[in-house]
This record gives structure tokens, sequence and C-alpha cells, in this order.
């Protein structure tokens, strides 16, 4: 291969290099303003990504600081924050909004529980705006499985503006999520998320958390155990 023609391949391959960089950029950042669009509406909350990045080898999305925002009558930043989600999919059409989701990974997650009362928090507003969330979302998504590693719960009251207890939560996952739309998705996730929760809270020793704490959990976790059998049995309960 002669100067020129080598000259031409390796500015054509320049030009395609940078071509599918800016495209990639492009897909992730309009990725990244879809996922806290849905998020923030689905929850009635500011929904906050630091980053979102896509490989096509792996099919896998990896998006970084994934943070449900607080209702507005509570005091913490926010309700939820995950410091890593690892997306894999089997297959996706970002056009026309098709997502067959394999697994999503959720990453030390970490959860600003605040109750208030006894059978209300920041957790369960956020689900209630999800349940009562009726705008019809773009395109399908089809989720094989959600993985939650351990996670931290940070406790508190909304009458009481300090950290009552820190504990660690062990990991769950739910799977067969056949039939069900976004929204149905992200609420039975949610709903896994406070009953893993409030169980956690609910048998953790007293050297962690006050006697009251633990035994207004106890009295929540029947409350929900009853109301949504089939996940306390996904969860063990």
């Amino acid at each position: 291969m002669n100067k020129r023609i080598r000259n031409l391949v390796i500015g054509v391959v320049g030009v395609v290099t940078l071509i599918l960089v800016g495209y990639i950029y492009f897909q992730n950042t309009k990725a990244k303003n879809i996922v806290i669009d849905q998020i923030s509406k689905m929850t009635g909350t500011q929904a906050l990504c630091g980053s979102l990045s896509y490989n096509p080898l792996s099919r896998t999305v990896d998006i970084r600081k994934l943070t449900i925002g607080n209702p507005k009558k509570f005091n913490g930043f926010y309700a939820v924050m995950m410091p890593r989600v690892l997306v894999t999919f089997r297959d996706h059409d970002l056009e026309t909004g098709m997502f067959d989701i394999e697994s999503i990974l959720v990453e030390n997650a970490d959860v600003n529980y605040e109750a208030d009362g006894a059978y209300n928090s920041n957790l369960m507003e956020v689900l209630q705006h999800l349940k009562t969330y009726n705008e019809e979302l773009p395109g399908t998504i089809q989720v094989g499985q959600v993985d939650f590693s351990d996670y931290n719960i940070s406790i508190s009251t909304i009458r009481i503006k300090r950290e009552m207890g820190n504990v660690i939560a062990n990991g769950f996952s739910i799977k067969d999520f056949n039939g069900e739309d976004g929204r149905q998705h992200l609420e039975r996730n949610m709903d896994a998320l406070i009953m893993n929760t409030v169980a956690t809270m609910a048998n953790t020793s007293g050297d962690e958390i006050d006697y009251q704490t633990r035994r207004g959990s106890r009295l929540l976790l029947k409350t929900l155990v009853d109301q949504q059998p089939g996940i306390a049995r996904s969860l063990k309960l």
C-alpha cells in the first residue's frame, strides 16, 4: 500500500470513528434524558442521572448515580440513590421505544427512609404516585429479572431532622415481569424495595435502631405482606 492510499484509509477510519463516537454520545445523551424525564414523571420527584453509557458489544447500559428524589414535604435530598445500575438487553430500539431487557442489576443502593407516622413514609408516597400515574408510556418494555445487591438504609422521621439508625439490608431478586408495562415494572420493584427495607428494620437488633422504630416496622410489615403476598413470597418473608 503506497503512502497516499494509506493516508486515505487512515483518514476514512478516523472520520468513521468520530462519527461513531458522536452517534453513541448522542444516543447516550438522548437515553439519559428519557430516563430522567420518565422516572421524574412516574415518581413525582426530581430524578437525576450522573451518566449513562451504552456498550453495543455486550448490549449493556451502565447508569451511574441514578437518583429518585424525595417528595416535597420530606427532609432529605433523595429517597433512593443508586450508584450503579447495569442493564443487559436482549434487544432494543430507542427510536420505537422497544426494550427487551434480560436483567437489571442495582448495586449498593442508598435508601433514605423517612417515616411520617406509623404507616406512611417518603417511599410510600413515591409508590402511591406510581400507582396513580396513568400516562401511557412510549414503546414497550419487557424485563426478565431485577437484582438488588445489599444496600444501606438511613432511618429518620419527618419530624426529627436527624438520622435515627443506619442498617444494611440483604439484596433481593424479582422475576417474571411478563405482561407488565414500564410503570408496573417500577411499581413492583418499589413495592419490593419498601417491603424488604421494612422487614430489615423489623428484624434489626436494638443496638442499631430504637424499639419504637422496630415495633412500628413489624406492624407495617404485616400490613404490607397481607397486601402483597406475591412479593412477600419472592422476598421469602
